[in-house]
């Protein structure tokens, strides 16, 4: 046995693993193929599990894409049977049909995530562990330099990608494939092989089948001078997402029911570069895609106010222009429907949620720490609500269009005297109620 590839795996997979579990859940989901990819960190996996209490569950997805692919499905619940862990196995029910224009990939790639996540979170996984490794990072750097992109899809996998739930680790990153398969010789491992996986015919094969090999010729180790190349971009990438994290203030950016909306007319003041770095955080945020240059050159001349009022930024991500403020949202994307409105009153011991926000009117003036308005009330309220202001109501002329079905405003009766975004709407009390000075504060919920 080569204790070369053993120490060297199992030491990644320990180091990728210590502290995971410290504070969370004490389980995890390692997604297993059959490759021999999947099978190598399932048994290093595995032999974690048992030295750490941990359990483990192997998941495995049938994308029922060839004849055979449920042996597939049955070999990896043997190969968890013979570990002493636990499996499951997803199943794309009825067979897949893929939408016009979405390739094979993609859609095997999407299902197999969601299938992943949902066991995760049933079985309150703490993380979920996949086998990508150092000739992945490689394939990956160089498919996305082929495709332009910038230094955010040039920075490659991370070890540790924390922004899912629950997170996904590859603790194979950076193992190379030789490491990987003498681990599979020395603990006499066998594995299946997707036949598709030998054929030229996918971007990704030609580059692991005839691209990787070339420049290992050309210049020994090009595969993990690739994934160190993809560190350096992480490093970089990471930096400019401050950038643009520290830029959203500036714009007076907010979140709207999963879009964003901020100033145009600050978002013209700030650098191009900069300009560009906020519209591919927001559209990331909100799709998952990143725009194209050419595209992001058009939506900020957008934002200043050229061209229609709407525009596709990528597949998911749109933005619209209105009253001085523009709106990133998701393609799909419709403002919340308005709740039934809520009775508030300076006597009520908790604030009232609506919309987005939290409410508390109180008696004299006592200004909060968020919004608040003074307002002139009678002395005893009864009949008070917040409620969703109707799109018709000509105070929302100067709203942009998409907060006119879901802004706030206090009514007295059947009476306006305040809203979200409008102020307070003079009239007159009812005759012979007594004024008094009262203060509506508001704050965003969460």
């Amino acid at each position: 046995m080569s204790r070369s590839a053993t120490s060297i795996i199992r030491r990644a997979v320990n180091e990728a693993l210590s502290g995971v579990i410290a504070a969370g859940p004490n389980c995890l989901v390692v997604a297993i193929s059959g490759g021999p990819d999947s099978v190598c960190l399932g048994h290093a996996a595995a032999a974690w599990a048992r030295s750490n209490d941990c359990r483990l569950i192997a998941a495995h997805f049938d994308h029922r894409l060839r004849p055979d692919s449920s042996a597939d499905a049955e070999f990896v619940a043997g190969l968890a049977d013979a570990w002493g862990i636990e499996s499951e196995t997803g199943r794309a029910e009825p067979a897949p049909a893929i939408d016009a224009g979405r390739s094979p990939e993609g859609w095997a790639r999407q299902v197999r995530w969601d299938f992943l996540e949902t066991c995760a979170r049933r079985h309150r996984a703490a993380a979920i562990l996949t086998a990508h490794h150092l000739g992945d990072q490689a394939e990956t750097l160089l498919l996305r330099l082929l495709r332009g992109s910038g230094s955010a899809g040039l920075a490659g996998m991370p070890l540790l990608a924390a922004g899912f739930d629950p997170p996904r680790i590859r603790p194979l990153l950076g193992i190379r494939r030789t490491a990987i398969e003498t681990y599979l010789a020395d603990h006499d491992l066998p594995h299946r092989t997707d036949p598709s996986n030998l054929e030229p015919s996918t971007d990704r094969n030609r580059v692991r089948l005839q691209v990787l090999p070339l420049l290992e010729q050309i210049r020994p180790g090009a595969q993990a001078t690739l994934a160190r190349a993809a560190e350096n971009l992480r490093a970089e990438s990471e930096l400019l997402s401050d950038l643009a994290e520290a830029a959203l203030p500036r714009v007076g950016c907010r979140e709207f029911f999963g879009a964003f909306e901020f100033d145009a007319e600050k978002f013209g003041q700030l650098a191009d570069a900069l300009q560009q770095l906020l519209l591919r955080s927001l559209c990331a945020r909100v799709s998952g895609q990143i725009p194209r240059r050419s595209v992001l050159a058009a939506a900020q001349a957008f934002a200043g106010g050229c061209g229609p009022a709407e525009m596709r930024l990528a597949p998911g991500a749109s933005i619209e222009r209105s009253r001085g403020r523009c709106l990133l949202r998701p393609t799909r994307w419709l403002p919340p429907a308005p709740p039934p409105p809520q009775k508030i009153g300076p006597t009520d011991p908790e604030p009232v949620a609506f919309l987005g926000f939290r409410f508390r009117l109180q008696a004299g003036t006592r200004p909060g720490p968020a919004g608040n308005a003074r307002l002139q009330l009678p002395a005893r309220i009864c009949d008070a609500a917040i409620a969703a202001l109707p799109p018709s109501t000509p105070e929302l002329a100067g709203l942009p269009r998409w907060r006119r079905p879901a802004t706030p405003g206090l009514y007295l009766a059947d009476r306006l005297v305040w809203g979200l975004g409008i102020g307070v709407v003079p009239g007159p009390l009812p005759q012979g109620v007594s004024p008094a000075a009262h203060t509506l504060n508001w704050e965003p919920a969460g």
